[in-house]
């Protein structure tokens, strides 16, 4: 193999490395989002309400940081669905199935799909909570 077909090769497995991912920019023109923090109880009460009015099979779930805090750990994940887009904190009870994510502290972890990514919504009249569940797979 020459030189020249070496970097067409690798050129185009890189080509569809970049278009094998479905994952797009999170821009979101919600001014909700656009003026709260992911953490605020505004932001988590329109997340919420977005998530509930829309079909689960149309919402992707995106692995966004692990953030560790003195009391509690959580991972930021970046929901998209077909008409917004947000950033939910969840925080977890149950490391099973992540607890490779967790060990390295989602180190390599940012931009994998979460597949069936399943929480509980926490809520009274002061705060929000989205709570993990479980997932079926995480897909890099």
């Amino acid at each position: 193999m020459t030189k020249q077909t070496g970097i067409f090769l690798l050129l185009i497995f890189v080509s569809l490395m970049f278009l094998s991912c479905k994952k797009t920019e999170c821009d979101s023109n919600n001014p909700i989002f656009q003026k709260h923090l992911p953490n605020s109880l505004q932001y988590k009460s329109e997340l919420s309400r977005l998530l509930k009015s829309t079909n689960s099979s149309q919402v992707s779930f995106w692995f966004k940081e692990y953030i560790q805090m003195e009391t509690k750990e959580l991972i930021q994940i970046q929901v998209q669905g077909p008409n917004f887009c947000g950033i939910m904190e969840l925080e977890v009870e149950s490391w099973d199935k992540l607890g490779q994510l967790r060990s390295v502290k989602g180190k390599g972890y940012r931009g994998s799909e979460f597949k069936n990514l399943q929480y509980e919504v926490k809520q009274d009249s002061a705060s929000i909570t989205f709570v993990y569940k479980d997932m079926e797979k995480i897909v890099d």
